[in-house]
């Protein structure tokens, strides 16, 4: 192979360095474009399920704070932090589950474009329709 720049070939010594910094970046690789999605789309996933964390618990505790006397927070305000992070929280958990799903669905061999649409079309759907009852629905 030719030297270009002091690194031969496609395989040079800089290229093999670049490729181990950021493995993510080359579609070459075994699974090649749907690699990098899956890499891309666990990362969205596993952030989504940390953002869930504080949301399940603030929304637990301002629960049970409106129903029960607690010290540290008075009752309206956990109504108000039950009643305004509601919707926050459940878009959260539509875009959580359809990405568990399609994870789980690609355990099982099932995958490929038809279902990344259809659980995109379900989880759109999902969220819709919490931001039409939120809306409708008067408090």
């Amino acid at each position: 192979m030719a030297e270009v720049d002091g690194q031969i070939g496609i395989n040079g010594p800089r290229l093999q360095s670049f490729r181990k910094i950021l493995p993510f970046q080359d579609s070459r690789r075994k699974g090649g474009a749907d690699m990098t999605l899956n890499r891309f789309l666990h990362q969205v996933h596993r952030f989504i399920s940390w953002i869930l964390v504080p949301f399940m618990a603030i929304s637990i505790v301002s629960g049970y704070a409106y129903t029960r006397k607690i010290r540290f927070m008075n009752r309206g305000l956990a109504f108000d932090l039950h009643n305004n992070l509601d919707l926050p929280f459940l878009l959260l958990i539509v875009a959580h589950v359809a990405l568990a799903a399609r994870f789980e669905l690609m355990r099982f061999k099932i995958k490929g474009k038809i279902v990344d649409v259809f659980l995109l079309v379900l989880a759109a759907a999902a969220d819709l329709a919490l931001i039409w009852v939120d809306q409708r629905i008067p408090r």
